[in-house]
């Protein structure tokens, strides 16, 4: 697998993990050992590199129902789990909005 780095970012270059080196911005590497494609996942993941010589796919959806980005139950945004490429957890189906009853005071 080949990586081009989008911004300079620092990694691991042992497989101990015990040395480190700059991933310098533009620059294309090799990531052929295990441990070097997962720190290209890694870096892929947050945005800091892309895969060198393959295109991104993307996927045609027709249009549905409407949907808003889904929630934790305390309120803050869900992520979509990459691990599971046929469901994006982020966004969900709108529900119905609920009309407020006005209660009576006596």
């Amino acid at each position: 697998m080949q990586i081009t780095m989008m911004q300079s970012m620092m990694g691991a270059a042992s497989q101990a993990g015990n040395t480190s080196m700059e991933y310098t911005e533009g620059q294309t590497y090799d990531m052929t050992m295990p441990w070097q494609i997962e720190l290209a996942q890694v870096f892929i993941a947050n945005g800091w590199a892309k895969t060198k010589g393959r295109k991104k796919q993307t996927k045609v959806v027709a249009p549905t129902e409407a949907k808003v980005r889904a929630r934790n139950e305390d309120g803050t945004l869900k992520a979509d789990d990459p691990s599971t490429t046929d469901v994006n957890e982020a966004w969900e189906d709108a529900k119905p909005k609920r009309k407020s009853r006005k209660t009576s005071s006596k």
